[in-house]
């Protein structure tokens, strides 16, 4: 019985691991209710980050979104950093962007 328990846990960390999701904007206090930023839109942009997975998207797809994002500003999305394990599981990666106006 317990190697049938030990299996099916094994399994469903594995689904959940390699479960992936779609490029998004990360913010990172977003469900922080003691920020200053909770629950609003921002009225300028800086910088902008994009969690992504490489088994579910491309760099390409992630600098798309920045760009969308910065244009909200009147700004262009030009890449500044890229780090990994930053971002949830799974959207390993945590690309940075710098909105620069054009």
């Amino acid at each position: 019985m317990r190697t049938i328990r030990t299996v099916a846990t094994v399994l469903v960390l594995a689904m959940g691991l390699s479960a992936c999701g779609p490029p998004y904007v990360y913010k990172k206090a977003e469900f922080d209710r003691e920020s200053d930023t909770f629950g609003k839109q921002p009225e300028d942009r800086d910088f902008v980050t994009i969690c992504y997975s490489e088994w579910e998207s491309t760099p390409e797809q992630a600098l798309e979104i920045a760009e969308t994002e910065c244009g909200k500003f009147g700004k262009a999305a030009r890449f500044a950093d890229q780090r990994f394990f930053s971002c949830p599981l799974s959207t390993p990666i945590e690309a940075t962007f710098a909105c620069t106006k054009s």
